[in-house]
């Protein structure tokens, strides 16, 4: 694993800053957990033969491991997040802003 992870990342490719590494190495972790089926587990990724074994023994596991997948659902988290974060400035505008500027010109075009 250290030498295909040495090979893939380090070798291959070079970074701008220790971020961009970090990025595309839990890029690569991810694909290799996730997706690369392995030939020492039968040519299954390590997540199918979890779920597998999780089937099969599932007084071995404290959580169900289908609860515990990282990573890939953190950008739609953050996604949401900073939609509900525009939402709620928009929100504040229309209430602190732009609400007393029209009750101010109803006042205005009113008399009082």
């Amino acid at each position: 694993m250290n030498k295909k992870t040495k090979a893939h990342i380090t070798k291959k490719y070079h970074y701008d800053s220790v971020e961009n590494l970090k990025k595309h190495f839990m890029a690569y972790m991810l694909a290799y957990n996730f997706q690369r089926p392995l030939k020492a587990l039968k040519y299954k990724s390590p997540y199918d033969k979890i779920i597998e074994i999780y089937g099969q023994k599932s007084q071995l596991f404290h959580f169900n491991p289908i609860h515990k997948i990282v990573g890939l659902n953190k950008y739609c988290n953050i996604a949401i997040s900073m939609f509900v974060g525009m939402l709620l400035f928009f929100v504040e505008m229309l209430l602190f802003f732009f609400i007393p500027l029209l009750l101010l010109w109803f006042c205005d075009l009113s008399g009082i």
